[in-house]
């Protein structure tokens, strides 16, 4: 029977406890939302959908300790406004539409003190196509930044602003029932592109209907595959193995590595841009059961369509041999 509990926390040594309260709190994509200013009507407040790690909120030990290693209230816009625990070393910071649209205008609702300690960032790619401008403001002001996450597929965990639903949100599943306050299946985290997730929007309203997936990625290389090909070893092969294809991100880190060259930045300092998918562990679970489907009927087409080549090749060889002068 799985243990559902444990009482006796506080006889574990020191070194044991803190080690715990860091594997109780993983690092987190932390949406915060800014209301875009509409002439006439009042400015909403701020939010964030995240949830706030259990422990920062359990006892002192635990929340003193996550503390020491990075926890902080952050994003204050106003001096009487929210707050939001971030911790600059481990959490992402999401910026959806509504946010980049302000961006796009100039307006950065960060404060300064705390954009100049983040690390990492995360947009929606289709989104990040259209703000470009939102983005160079992001490098400008963003003075430790290390890695942008440009983020195809989304949870159905993430709060979105924008009133239209992405349709990678009706193909994954509904989040989980949290069991209890420390249960962090629902949290989301940058997960691996691989090759077969171009295949699969291809699958749609054919043998893969049931796992309905209508929108395809942003990148697209799909090209002949050669006959000789380890299909199983092709389909699996992670974003960075063929990034080089991925012609929208080069233009789009060409531009701003223009642009960081012209604020007067060290070239080895510029972000990295990374396309992600933003899952829970449930979306990665479902995720993998739909990559072994498609991978299956791929592999059926593969076989099939290679078979068909063979036999033509020989019809071809035969009606040559008959031409021959031999033949004849």
């Amino acid at each position: 029977m799985a243990l559902t509990s444990f009482h006796r926390m506080m006889d574990l040594p020191l070194e044991i406890r803190h080690q715990i309260y860091i594997l109780a709190t993983p690092g987190r994509v932390v949406h915060t939302r800014y209301p875009y200013p509409t002439p006439g009507i009042r400015i909403g407040r701020s939010s964030c959908s995240t949830l706030i790690p259990s422990l920062l909120h359990t006892f002192y030990e635990s929340r003193s300790y996550l503390q020491r290693t990075g926890y902080r209230l952050a994003f204050q816009v106003t001096p009487t406004g929210r707050q939001f625990w971030f911790n600059f070393k481990r959490d992402t910071l999401f910026i959806d539409r509504g946010t980049l649209a302000l961006m796009n205008q100039g307006i950065n609702p960060f404060p300064l003190e705390d954009t100049q300690k983040i690390r990492r960032i995360a947009y929606e790619r289709a989104s990040i196509e259209r703000y470009t401008q939102a983005v160079r403001l992001a490098l400008q002001g963003f003075g430790e930044l290390e890695e942008v996450f440009l983020v195809e597929w989304q949870s159905k965990v993430v709060d979105f602003d924008a009133p239209l639903r992405k349709s990678s949100e009706s193909f994954l599943p509904s989040p989980i029932p949290r069991q209890h306050i420390y249960d962090t299946r629902n949290l989301c985290k940058p997960t691996e592109i691989q090759r077969i997730d171009e295949y699969l929007p291809l699958l749609h309203n054919k043998s893969c209907s049931k796992h309905a997936l209508q929108n395809p990625l942003s990148v697209s290389s799909l090209k002949p595959i050669p006959q000789d090909t380890d299909l199983a070893k092709y389909l699996s092969e992670p974003y960075e193995k063929w990034r080089s294809l991925d012609f929208k991100r080069e233009d789009l880190e060409l531009d701003l590595a223009k642009y960081w060259a012209k604020l007067g930045r060290p070239k080895e300092k510029l972000p990295k841009f990374k396309p992600v998918h933003l899952l829970s562990d449930a979306d990665h679970q479902h995720i993998r059961q739909v990559r072994r489907i498609g991978c299956g009927i791929l592999q059926k087409r593969f076989l099939e369509k290679k078979r068909e080549r063979s036999r033509w090749v020989k019809s071809v060889a035969k009606i040559l041999a008959l031409k021959s002068p031999e033949g004849a």
